[in-house]
């Protein structure tokens, strides 16, 4: 079985993008709500994740980052959301 980059734990949530930052310090990650509900999603990864931040479309950050392996984050319906995740090196 292969490991995952990033693991969502909700239904309704489409991973759209992964890319490498414009800064190069991180993956962005843009992820959207599709079946019009909310959802309080897990992200998650395989890889060791130092943090994670909410970003707008610009990649500019919209609130502190959180440190540690997993994010827990609200999706308004048909809301899309990015973050940028920045990986341990060890």
């Amino acid at each position: 079985m292969g490991r995952s980059l990033i693991r969502t734990d909700a239904e309704g949530i489409a991973i759209d993008a992964v890319k490498l930052s414009e800064q190069g310090d991180g993956l962005i990650v843009r992820l959207h709500e599709y079946l019009g509900g909310r959802s309080e999603v897990t992200l998650t990864s395989d890889y060791p994740v130092y943090s994670w931040q909410v970003c707008d479309m610009m990649e500019r950050p919209l609130l502190e980052a959180v440190d540690g392996p997993e994010i827990r984050h609200l999706f308004k319906p048909y809301e899309i959301n990015t973050f940028l995740v920045k990986f341990s090196c060890n």
